[in-house]
């Protein structure tokens, strides 16, 4: 079903391969190959089942296409929160908006959100609600450390919930 490449067009060909299979409940196995790292490969299967909602593992992040009206680097921010956060294997999600237009709406329904704001500090929005106003530079230590403390009580309430 699928064919090797580099990761970009590997997971491509991988997932208009394997998407409908899954989608109509086919197949219990799953095998993306890529050219170069095999932990890529893993990741590129891990996010072909959470986009068709079979599976979520780790925090997932929604993002703005980027318009006229950015006010942060949002693709490198990406990248940086996917490095930062890509230990925790607990499902959440991350909205990383680049404006104030659509942001809010968007970051309410994550679990942490972060909206630019024109004068220069980001919103951050908690489990729906505004939460505080993060200096940029500060943005990826502090939300790192609350998605640790957030994934610390999601393994402790699953913990209780196996032993209860």
């Amino acid at each position: 079903v699928t064919e090797a490449g580099t990761v970009w067009s590997g997971s491509i060909k991988s997932t208009a391969g394997l998407a409908v299979l899954l989608s109509e409940g086919l197949g219990d196995t799953l095998r993306v190959s890529l050219t170069g790292n095999p932990v890529e490969e893993v990741r590129v299967g891990w996010q072909i089942l959470a986009s068709l909602g079979l599976r979520r593992r780790g925090v997932e992040i929604i993002s703005c296409p980027t318009c006229g009206r950015l006010e942060i680097p949002i693709e490198q921010l990406c990248h940086d929160f996917e490095q930062a956060l890509a230990h925790i294997d607990h499902p959440f999600h991350l909205a990383i908006m680049g404006c104030a237009v659509n942001g809010p709406g968007e970051s309410r329904q994550a679990d942490i959100g972060i909206v630019a704001h024109h004068s220069g500090d980001v919103r951050v929005y908690r489990d729906g609600e505004f939460w505080q106003k993060v200096n940029y530079d500060d943005l990826l230590p502090v939300i790192t450390e609350e998605f640790n403390r957030k994934w610390e009580e999601a393994k402790t309430a699953e913990g209780m919930q196996e032993a209860g």
